[in-house]
């Protein structure tokens, strides 16, 4: 988290601002339904987890989709030349949540 959280943030700036991390508000009541789509290979992997559980307690309702086989960014992959169908499996099962 560490190494991602210093390639986007300057140096103690907005590290606290939960625009920026979320997981660090304390307020997760009255949020609107939420989705969240983690992957197997992803280094935010964990992060997606708590925040779906924190807004999960919190409240609100969340559609939370788990997907053991792909990596970070694969949604975006979905046009060619990549075009993997884990990706737009991925995008379908969000917009179903919606």
């Amino acid at each position: 988290w560490a190494t991602f959280r210093n390639a986007y943030l300057r140096a103690g700036r907005a590290a606290g601002n939960p625009y920026a991390a979320p997981l660090q508000d304390s307020g997760f009541s009255n949020l609107p339904d939420t989705t969240v789509m983690r992957c197997g290979f992803d280094p935010l992997r964990d992060g997606g987890s708590a925040s779906a559980l924190r807004v999960r307690v919190g409240g609100n309702g969340v559609a939370h989709g788990h997907y053991d086989d792909a990596s970070h960014g694969i949604a975006q992959m979905v046009c060619p030349p990549m075009a993997i169908e884990r990706g737009a499996d991925i995008i379908a099962d969000a917009a179903d949540s919606l």
